[in-house]
């Protein structure tokens, strides 16, 4: 299976596997191993099952189940599950599977959030100078970190923008206080926005 975040932002054709090993180790890493994430993973994993059954290939395995389904399919199961899950682990967590399989999408506005071409020509060059990635910073000392071409054609104004926009793609971390922590590619985010 490959790997959830990729999963849920590609849109590539191929069928895709979901297994319950996977998507538990997933869950816990995302989530953390604690009461409310595992009550969290219980609902992850109760929708996808209720759900995989009725929509793809549903097998038994000695280590779980698998399912396989289409990649929009799985992409829309694995969002409702993960919706699921989140509710969960906030305590609303009273909803059966099944209902929530088939309320969240209704509840819930899902967007996809892709950058465009030139923020991903942007955040490339960004991530290929030495220091941005993995480190806390400010949205000014990364702007000053651009190569000097790219910094003249990009105003501060809009490379704020651009540092948002990565932020609701799970690109980088842009906190309240205005340090940004911008992911190296390895390390990209699923994330939930709330508004």
């Amino acid at each position: 299976m490959p790997d959830l975040v990729t999963l849920l932002t590609t849109d590539d054709a191929e069928p895709v596997t979901l297994s319950s090993t996977e998507v538990e180790v997933w869950w816990l890493e995302a989530a953390g191993d604690t009461y409310p994430g595992r009550q969290g993973l219980q609902v992850v994993l109760d929708v996808i099952k209720e759900s995989g059954a009725d929509d793809g290939q549903f097998a038994f395995r000695p280590s779980g189940w698998e399912v396989r389904l289409s990649r929009s399919a799985a992409q829309s199961l694995l969002t409702s599950a993960i919706l699921g899950g989140v509710l969960a682990v906030v305590g609303a967590d009273q909803l059966p599977a099944a209902v929530l399989a088939a309320a969240v999408p209704l509840l819930f506005d899902i967007q996809k959030v892709r950058l465009s071409g030139g923020e991903h020509y942007l955040l490339a060059r960004l991530r290929a100078v030495p220091g941005a990635t993995g480190s806390t910073t400010t949205a000014e000392e990364l702007h000053a970190l651009l190569p000097e071409e790219l910094r003249d054609q990009t105003s501060l104004v809009d490379f704020m923008e651009f540092l948002d926009a990565c932020h609701r793609a799970g690109q980088a971390d842009v906190n309240a206080d205005g340090s940004v922590l911008l992911h190296a590619l390895a390390d990209r985010k699923f994330r939930i926005n709330f508004r």
